[in-house]
């Protein structure tokens, strides 16, 4: 019905395999119709973007190019690699047209994001030092507060997400969005946060505004694995403190967790989940670790344990590991404390 001159595509590297079937599926409707692909993966790993049925990719921030693209995509030959510009103003960015998509899908998860890049270190994140180009950049906050009110205006959504990684990471600008936003809404929302960034002034501000929960990742109990192979050299306290403030600011909490990094050992993970409940989290979120092109954890693993999916099963996980996995993510499922994992495979096998 659309009859579009060039089709978008944007994928992470776990959704490379899906973008890839239905691109297929589109080039035996219409065959004539040019596909593109941009986002994380191509841009981690350009050598993907030849691949048929794609001609060509985006690599970066592709806003500043994609109208040129769709203008006049037969003036990009077959194989062209598009170099994006960084966007240094994110509120030259337009704002997001929600409205083109059907109000059930936004209502699904309703979300915004304020930033990009992230300052921190981690081995296993593409965003890690600012991510491609070496920045981290924030919307303003008035434009923050613009792209909610369109949200909570077309969606009118019982809640909502602040989709930043790592929220807190700027003080000075999460005390002038929360001065600016007070009183505007009483929809509740929720938001991400490293252990380190955790202040209680500033869960104070963001509770007060309307703020109800805060995900805080631990991602392993190992402050030996936490230190040398993921970069986030953090003791044990900083965790366990960052989860009390929480809870003495009365917000819901959520842990990151991930199984399977280098180096894990049963006993490793046995320590993750003690963690977990040292910190009394109210929900967990627990992922297979996967090695995604473009971290330093990707380059460094050997070429048998890369999976061509870019997806890590559960059951790829040794068997005294497996079975530990297995057991806690049923408990916590039976608790009622399981939050979005991929771990989906277990829960129908129970």
């Amino acid at each position: 019905r659309f009859r579009p001159s060039v089709i978008l595509f944007s994928a992470w590297s776990n959704q490379w395999n899906r973008a890839v079937a239905v691109a297929k599926a589109l080039k035996t409707l219409r065959e004539d119709i040019p596909l593109w692909i941009g986002s994380a993966h191509v841009t981690a790993c350009p050598s993907s973007a030849p691949w048929a049925p794609f001609v060509g990719a985006v690599i970066g921030e592709g806003e500043a190019v994609v109208s040129g693209l769709i203008a006049n995509p037969s003036a990009f030959p077959a194989g062209t690699l598009i170099r994006g510009h960084t966007v240094d103003s994110l509120d030259d960015l337009a704002r997001p047209a929600l409205s083109l998509f059907p109000i059930a899908d936004v209502r699904e998860y309703p979300s915004v994001m304020f930033s990009r890049g992230c300052p921190y270190q981690c081995t296993y994140c593409m965003s890690r030092n600012g991510g491609l180009d070496g920045t981290v950049r924030w919307k303003t906050p008035t434009r923050a507060i613009q792209e909610i009110d369109d949200l909570l205006a077309l969606a009118q959504p019982d809640e909502f997400y602040i989709d930043d990684d790592t929220f807190l990471k700027n003080p000075k600008w999460i005390r002038a969005f929360c001065e600016q936003y007070r009183g505007r809404a009483s929809t509740p929302f929720y938001c991400n946060a490293r252990p380190e960034t955790v202040r209680r002034e500033l869960l104070d501000r963001l509770r007060d505004i309307g703020c109800r929960g805060i995900g805080i990742g631990i991602e392993s109990g190992s402050e030996t694995i936490r230190r040398q192979v993921l970069m986030r050299p953090m003791a044990d306290s900083v965790i366990l403190d960052a989860f009390r403030l929480a809870k003495e600011a009365n917000l819901k909490t959520w842990s990151f967790n991930m199984v399977g990094l280098p180096t894990e050992t049963t006993q490793d993970l046995r320590a993750t989940i003690e963690l977990n409940e040292r910190a009394q989290v109210d929900y967990i979120r627990v992922s297979v670790f996967t090695p995604y092109p473009g971290t330093p954890l990707y380059e460094s693993s050997p070429p048998s344990q890369l999976p061509s999916s870019y997806f890590r099963a559960a059951s790829t996980l040794d068997s005294e590991s497996y079975a530990l996995f297995s057991e806690w993510v049923h408990q916590l499922e039976r608790d009622g404390r399981l939050w979005l994992t991929n771990s989906e495979e277990l829960l129908r096998e129970y």
